[in-house]
């Protein structure tokens, strides 16, 4: 709850100054660059996570701002969801999680890098938190009998990652791929992502 409580001060925080500072931004920069993107591709669960469930695909919506604070840096929002298959947990009482659903709500920042006048590498961090829904089935052993039941919860969520945009004009493909943690307070879960590209900047 108060790791919830802290990522909605940080949105409405920059919420709240997005009139001074981007027009502070615009007059040092010459102009805004504003970027909306859309991403599909795959998370790979490791730790305790992976021991329930299997890779799965989703997508992620985003925003960016550039230019914040000196050139080419960024910073902006975003936020998704993976489906994830589950996988049997306990021989004992067989447990078996049959679906994860993820979403993930990030602050991101990153650096352009550019290689050419269109082509940029961009490593970036992104730190926020992810809601799970986690439905699962169990039985006894020589039962028929069964039950089952749904996790609601939120864990923290960090990553890191590179990426590698193309742009067309004001359109851009492109790829990344991460390394990430989702966090509570007995244990870490690792994760590893990747994602194809697709957005518009003005």
């Amino acid at each position: 709850m108060k790791l919830i409580k802290y990522l909605m001060f940080i949105i409405i925080l920059c919420i709240g100054f997005e009139g001074d500072l981007f027009s502070w931004m615009e007059k040092s920069s010459g102009r805004k660059n504003n970027t909306f993107g859309v991403s599909t591709g795959f998370l790979y669960p490791a730790g305790k996570l992976g021991e329930m469930s299997k890779p799965g695909y989703g997508g992620v919506l985003s925003y960016t701002y550039s230019g914040i604070f000196f050139k080419n840096f960024i910073c902006g929002l975003e936020s998704g969801f993976y489906s994830l298959k589950g996988k049997a947990t306990s021989d004992e009482a067989e447990l078996e999680t049959d679906r994860i659903f993820i979403v993930p709500l990030l602050v991101t920042s990153g650096y352009k890098i550019p290689v050419t006048r269109k082509l940029f590498i961009i490593p970036s961090i992104s730190a926020g938190a992810a809601y799970f829904n986690a439905t699962y089935s169990q039985s006894e052993k020589d039962s028929t009998d069964g039950k089952e039941g749904s996790d609601d919860f939120w864990d923290a969520d960090m990553k890191a990652g590179i990426g590698m945009t193309y742009f067309f004009s004001n359109c851009y493909i492109g790829i990344s791929g991460d390394y990430g943690i989702f966090t509570e307070s007995d244990y870490i879960n690792r994760f590893y992502s990747g994602s194809v590209l697709f957005g518009y900047s003005y």
